[in-house]
């Protein structure tokens, strides 16, 4: 008997899903369409080359070679280690390659037609829940190598049926389980607490947790199908924390268990008897167990709405605002229609222009808005712009492929932009029309800079910056006519999203100093810091108008709202720990130039499977 054929299609939905496997490390959410399997036109004059260790080979254009021993010592260490702790080590080489084709951090693994990761060098430079990291690269290899050894197992019939047809997709048994256990089982490969690094002790993905368990958790149907509420990343958030649940009550090796009992599976899908076998309860029960153990774990949130006044309650997507002089601009941008910028003052809203490109944005004392925002090209890259926006003329593109993640008004004829290429940060003094002026500066591979603002006076800058091989991100002063940095903070915590009170003198921030994010501000004269706010949800993104009044964002399970503080009781903060030292590099290995690229290893097939077709005719 065939199945129905909604059921049947809805099955083969999964399983072609399963069988392109793209398991992005951080979800893009609303983001440009494009094809991740493939990347960008080689431009003109550009060599893609290939290397080969033990146990990979890497392909990167001729001008990031410079990255490749760094990701040849950390893919053979994360192997070494890893092998071990999933009982898996592959029978070929892995291919990893190398891109800077989006301006985004991400990267996804692929165990079909063969063992393959594609790394973004983009490093991660805002609240994301990706900025707890130490080394992007590193801590990307780990997670995107992780899926490989978990999703390339198979013993039994299916290593005996792969003998025979290959690396036929339907013998991969780990492809078709939940995206929340894959992602669950690689994020908490990523994380390591004593450093600091990897989302399974994010404050943020704490702080996200506790807003759902403040509205009850989420159902195991609610989390395993595919719908448009809030989070958008479900998988990735309940399967962090599923994993910690596994390991707390059931063992510590309670994973590497499933992983055996579970490779060699011969139908799809075969979760509930693997489970019963493997944790004596089928996933329906573990889930309420889990949910029950989710409300133990964390602490709801308590403070209703939040700390001051709800200015909005929809829940959008994080939208950091602007404040010029009364009034407050944010893009309201709830996934669902046209993202729109609006404009608050008291209890009045306006809304200005519709919005094609969401991004970092701000706007001057006429009104002016600069907002940079990714565009899919044809050329297969998604590359980030800068566009003005003007009350009397509308939208104008000022620049094309030109990779500003973000741009500051400086004066009414200048911008400040910044961008990263090649895995490096620059800061750019440009024209209002977006064309170069001057490079300001430019970091080392690895030194990242974070969303910024220019100081009131126009003579500096602060932002949000974070040293190569450091978990944690510190507040630092960037003097434009001398070229150099000043470090504001120093210490072992999570800081960024800074703002200027109007006056200069205070400088708003946002920090994870308790494990759970507020808002600060710090005296620039005198160093104090003060704590602005105690909310269990969350509060973010900070801005001050001329009248005082602080207006923020505000987390909840329906997403970020904006909230405005009519007055502020400031706390003195205690002392935060020191900077972590970085982890012990990686030991060197044999890498073996192999020379241009050529793809003649990869165009074989490998599998094959008879196929009988039959009608009334034949």
């Amino acid at each position: 008997m065939y199945p129905p054929p909604d059921l049947e299609c809805a099955v083969w939905r999964r399983i072609v899903f399963s069988l392109l496997l793209l398991l992005p490390f951080n979800t893009a959410v609303a983001g440009p369409i494009i094809a991740p399997m493939s990347v960008g036109w080689t431009p003109s004059g550009e060599q893609w080359r290939s290397w080969e260790t033990e146990h990979f080979r890497i392909h990167a254009l001729s001008r990031h070679e410079h990255w490749v021993h760094h990701v040849a010592r950390e893919a053979e260490a994360v192997h070494a280690q890893l092998h071990e702790e999933l009982d898996w080590s592959p029978s070929t080489r892995t291919e990893l390659v190398l891109t800077d084709d989006h301006d985004q951090s991400n990267g996804w693994a692929s165990v079909f037609p063969y063992n393959q990761s594609r790394l973004f060098l983009s490093p991660p430079d805002r609240f994301s829940s990706l900025e707890a990291y130490d080394d992007w690269l590193r801590v990307l290899i780990r997670h995107e190598y992780t899926h490989v050894l978990h999703l390339d197992q198979r013993d039994g019939g299916p290593a005996l049926l792969q003998r025979f047809f290959g690396r036929m997709p339907l013998l991969f048994p780990h492809i078709f389980q939940p995206l929340w256990m894959i992602e669950g089982i690689a994020m908490d490969q990523e994380t390591d607490e004593a450093r600091g690094v990897g989302r399974g002790q994010s404050a943020l993905m704490a702080t996200r947790m506790a807003a759902e368990v403040s509205s009850g958790p989420l159902t195991l149907s609610e989390v395993t199908g595919v719908n448009r509420r809030w989070p958008p990343d479900r998988a990735y958030l309940y399967g962090v924390f599923f994993i910690e649940f596994l390991r707390e009550t059931h063992g510590e090796d309670s994973v590497q268990r499933w992983l055996r009992a579970y490779r060699n599976n011969l139908l799809p899908f075969w979760l509930n008897p693997t489970a019963r076998r493997v944790f004596g309860s089928d996933f329906p029960e573990l889930w309420e167990q889990y949910r029950h153990w989710l409300v133990e774990r964390f602490v709801p949130v308590t403070d209703g709405t939040g700390p001051g006044q709800a200015i909005s309650t929809e829940g959008l997507f994080d939208s950091p605002p602007v404040a010029q002089g009364d009034w407050v601009y944010r893009i309201h941008h709830d996934g669902h229609r046209t993202p729109r910028l609006v404009r608050y003052r008291d209890d009045q809203s306006e809304v200005l222009t519709s919005v094609e490109y969401p991004g970092l944005f701000d706007v001057d004392d006429r009104g002016w808005v600069v907002m940079a925002g990714l565009s899919t090209r044809r050329d297969n890259r998604v590359l980030s712009d800068l566009y003005r926006w003007q009350p009397d003329s509308g939208w104008q593109r000022l620049t094309r492929g030109q990779r500003y993640r973000e741009a500051r008004w400086l004066d009414e004829e200048r911008l400040i932009a910044r961008r990263i290429v090649d895995g490096q940060v620059e800061l750019d003094v440009l024209t209002r029309d977006g064309e170069l002026m001057d490079q300001l500066w430019q970091g080392r591979p690895g030194d990242v800079v974070g969303p910024f603002r220019v100081t009131p006076d126009g003579e500096s800058l602060v932002a949000a910056f974070k040293y190569a091989d450091r978990s944690g991100w510190q507040l630092r002063r960037f003097d434009m006519r001398g070229r150099h940095w000043e470090t504001l903070t120093a210490n072992g915590r999570i800081q960024g999203q800074p703002a200027f009170s109007p006056d200069g003198q205070w400088l708003l921030y946002t920090a994870d100093y308790d494990g759970r994010y507020d808002l600060y501000r710090l005296d620039l004269d005198s160093g104090q810091k003060q704590r602005l706010t105690r909310s269990t949800s969350g509060a973010f993104s900070p801005v001050q108008t001329v009248d005082g009044r602080i207006w923020y964002q505000r987390y909840s399970s329906q997403g970020f709202d904006l909230h405005r503080l009519e007055s502020v009781d400031p706390e003195p903060v205690a002392e935060q720990p020191a900077v972590r030292e970085a982890a012990a590099s990686a030991e060197d290995v044999a890498v073996q130039p192999l020379g241009p690229y050529s793809p003649a290893g990869t165009l074989a097939p490998t599998w094959w499977f008879p196929f009988i077709n039959a009608d009334e005719e034949t």
